[in-house]
């Protein structure tokens, strides 16, 4: 695929090490319609099952043996809702820092130079499209409240966009091609669902390329 986009501090889905070997299968599935169907796969990784939506292009039905298709892949962030364990996915940091570093966008830069990207985050101010939704509290991100601006309502969500500076400027200094929107926002969906529309014609771009 030639774009990928990526909103709300950058993350990469990997099997978690205390998983290896295990193989996820899928125990229900349902066709929506004759492109879209809801699937339901098991996850050693995670322990649980998690809700998948696959939507074929036109002309799926129609592939033949050894026919290739871009993808497009919209991954949940962070340790997502309904998981027991948030380490499930890269194990502890502490003993598996190895596999956090190896999946860190800022450490494999390099490997992004070629990759058109799009990076989406709030900066912790209230935006025009904060509502009544509760904040994500992250435990641990209580001793950055005193380094944050005294504008700033949502440290989570200021600490992602210090992150994704940290990227974008990474990746300027590659020269990889990066479109970055830093906006008043705290840490909820309606900022995140404005940010896929905005990266959406740069994923299209990537599936047509």
């Amino acid at each position: 695929m030639a774009g990928a986009a990526l909103t709300s501090a950058t993350l990469v889905a990997a099997a978690s090490p205390r998983a290896a070997g295990a193989a996820g299968r899928v125990i229900e599935e349902r066709r929506l319609d004759e492109r879209l169907v809801a699937l339901t796969p098991r996850s050693p990784a995670l322990g649980r099952t998690i809700p998948v939506a696959p939507l074929a292009p036109c002309g799926w039905d129609r592939r033949r043996p050894g026919d290739r298709w871009a993808t497009l892949y919209l991954l949940a962030g962070g340790d997502g809702r309904g998981v027991e364990d948030p380490y499930a996915i890269f194990g502890g940091p502490r003993h598996q820092w190895r596999v956090w570093l190896g999946w860190d966008p800022y450490d494999r830069a390099d490997g992004l130079r070629d990759t058109p990207l799009y990076l989406g985050s709030g900066d912790g101010r209230p935006g025009p499209l904060d509502d009544e939704e509760p904040e994500v509290r992250v435990p641990g991100t209580e001793k950055w409240q005193a380094l944050t601006p005294d504008a700033v309502v949502s440290v989570t969500e200021w600490v992602r966009g210090e992150e994704t500076r940290k990227l974008r400027r990474r990746l300027g200094e590659l020269g990889a091609p990066v479109a970055t929107h830093i906006h008043p926002s705290t840490h909820t969906g309606a900022h995140g669902h404005r940010e896929s529309r905005h990266a959406l014609p740069l994923s299209l771009g990537g599936l047509r390329g």
